[in-house]
């Protein structure tokens, strides 16, 4: 394969499919597309096998450590979406962004776990993974009225110290505040893996919401891909 004009770290971006002015690297005759050539390939290899912060698993042992603890903010700012046949929330400050649904690349020797591959965002790569592979939480069908609706899936982008995270939410309703008084305990008959990550429950038109706690789901993430 011939090598691309361009040294840069984001060739994509400058010469390639991604490019403001036009795509003129000569390799785009052989792979079509990007998502199709080493140094692209390469860029996502190093992003997994990039190190973990200083600290971090130091840090993390602490945080694990603390019971979880109920909000006490005035209000909870929440984004609420949906996945599957569940309703779920995140605290609106963990949101980069939301966007239309963006080509997956799988990954080699990755692919049926929680780590779907990588995704271009802005020409940026980032990780993409499955939220319902993760809190193991079952597709809607036709006959709970949710994947009939008209309701168009998005990518949801989400931060956590620096790291970006993307994963497809079936339906994006938007930001809201709740007070600490709607907040209730999650009950024991929720499915493991997804108690594991649901801090409390709210009320929220006629469907009970889970509050996801960000910060485990951050940390589950990075040891999935760092190990």
């Amino acid at each position: 394969m011939s090598e691309p004009l361009s040294k840069a770290p984001d060739c994509w971006n400058e010469i390639g499919v991604w490019s403001p002015v036009s795509a003129s690297c000569p390799v785009l005759k052989e792979v079509i597309h990007c998502h199709n050539c080493d140094v692209f390939a390469k860029a996502g290899r190093d992003l997994l096998e990039r190190q973990a912060p200083g600290e971090y698993l130091r840090e993390w042992t602490v945080a694990l450590e603390r019971t979880k603890e109920t909000v006490t903010d005035a209000a909870l700012s929440l984004f609420i979406f949906r996945v599957g046949r569940e309703w779920l929330a995140l605290p609106a400050s963990a949101l980069e962004e939301v966007t239309e649904l963006k080509p997956v690349r799988t990954l080699p020797h990755r692919t049926g776990g929680a780590l779907r591959g990588l995704v271009n965002i802005r020409g940026e790569i980032e990780l993409c993974f499955s939220l319902s592979v993760l809190l193991g939480i079952e597709a809607a069908d036709v006959d709970s009225g949710l994947a009939a609706n008209l309701a168009q899936p998005r990518m949801m982008v989400v931060r956590n110290e620096g790291d970006h995270w993307v994963f497809a939410a079936d339906e994006v309703w938007g930001s809201r505040k709740f007070s600490p008084e709607e907040l209730t305990d999650v009950p024991v008959t929720v499915a493991r893996d997804k108690k594991s990550f649901t801090r409390s429950l709210v009320q929220w038109r006629d469907h009970s919401v889970g509050i996801l706690d960000d910060g485990l789901l951050f940390y589950a993430l990075r040891r999935r891909v760092f190990g």
